[in-house]
């Protein structure tokens, strides 16, 4: 949904913009936004390097999310660590100016004072997800630090608005049903990002 987003702002932009979809996705209003649409997996790196190529900038947001979580490490693994190694390799070879990666507040621990910043430690794993959104920051810093190619880790927490399939739905689900329960008074704070 955040790639989805990007894309269709990039090309009201004026952007050249190619994106990779999954086989099942809807992909209608890309098209018609003029994206060029590659079908596949994260895990093909023929394929990757036929979606970027002539790309000077790529933005990789694609992953497994959390409501993956039985389809265990190895697939995590595969797509969501392994997905950026092969980013990272196709950047060294096309000389790509710079890789930003998407990925989560999610991997820091949490702070007894305040907010997480950039210098707050990874927090334990404690699912599929974030471990391998964990290695995934590692992987890129080092994969990129040996190629010279800038790049940028965004941290977004808790992306809602049109297009989200995941959490989103079954909250509003639960609101609407008025089977929501309120914790402690109603006053903890909770950080969201709306998708634009």
């Amino acid at each position: 949904s955040v790639g989805r987003n990007l894309a269709l702002l990039a090309r009201q932009q004026r952007w050249e913009v190619s994106g990779l979809a999954l086989p099942d996705e809807d992909v209608g209003s890309l098209n018609k936004a003029g994206v060029r649409i590659f079908t596949g997996r994260i895990e093909n790196e023929e394929l990757l390097g036929r979606v970027t190529a002539g790309a000077t900038h790529v933005v990789h947001c694609a992953a497994l999310l959390p409501d993956s979580n039985h389809l265990g490490r190895s697939v995590f693994k595969r797509v969501n660590v392994d997905g950026v190694r092969t980013m990272c390799r196709l950047a060294s070879h096309a000389g790509w100016h710079r890789i930003v990666f998407l990925s989560t507040v999610g991997v820091l621990d949490r702070e007894a004072t305040g907010p997480s910043t950039d210098d707050t430690p990874y927090r334990k794993p404690f699912d599929h997800y974030t471990w391998s959104k964990i290695e995934a920051e590692k992987a890129i810093q080092i994969e990129t630090e040996k190629s010279g190619i800038p790049s940028l880790i965004l941290r977004p927490a808790n992306i809602y608005g049109e297009g989200m399939s995941f959490k989103w739905p079954e909250v509003f689900g639960l609101v609407q049903a008025g089977k929501m329960r309120t914790v402690g008074d109603g006053n903890v704070p909770f950080s969201l990002i709306h998708v634009d």
